[in-house]
C-alpha cells in the first residue's frame, strides 16, 4: 500500500474515485496486489502533490479479515452520497456458496476511515 509519502504506483490500481465527506476531500483506491480498500483525507491547496493528512487500510468486515476468510473481496463500485461514502463490494466466502455483492458504508472517526457497515444489495 501507498502510505503518506510513498508514491503510489497507478498502474496498480484497479478501481479508485474521490469526493466530499463531512467538507474533506476523500480519495479510495484499491489495487491488484491487495484486497483492502485504502481511504485517505486529502488536504487541499497541495498544487500538483497530493498531500495526505490520514490514511487508513481497511482489511475486514465484522471481523473476518479480507486475506483470510474469504476466497475473494472484490471492490465493484464506489459513490459519494448525501456526504457519505458508499462502496459497492463483492466478498466471496470461503465455503463455495457464490460472490454476496454488499453496499457499504465507510464509518469515519474524525478524519480517519475506521471501518464498513454493509447491508445486502436488493
Amino acid at each position: 500500500m501507498a502510505m503518506a509519502g510513498d508514491m503510489l504506483d497507478y498502474r496498480q490500481v484497479s478501481q479508485a474515485g474521490s469526493g466530499v465527506v463531512g467538507g474533506k476531500v476523500i480519495r479510495y483506491f484499491a489495487v491488484f496486489s491487495n484486497k483492502c480498500i485504502v481511504v485517505q483525507v486529502l488536504r487541499p491547496g497541495g498544487g500538483a502533490e497530493v498531500k495526505i493528512d490520514s490514511e487508513n487500510s481497511i482489511c475486514s468486515l465484522d471481523g473476518k479479515s479480507f486475506n483470510s476468510d474469504f476466497a475473494d473481496v472484490d471492490l465493484k463500485d464506489g459513490a459519494f452520497d448525501s456526504g457519505k461514502l458508499i462502496l459497492e463490494i463483492g466478498f466471496t466466502p470461503l465455503i463455495p456458496t457464490g460472490e454476496q455483492v454488499k453496499k457499504c458504508e465507510v464509518i469515519f472517526a474524525g478524519e480517519v476511515a475506521r471501518h464498513l457497515v454493509c447491508g445486502e444489495l436488493q
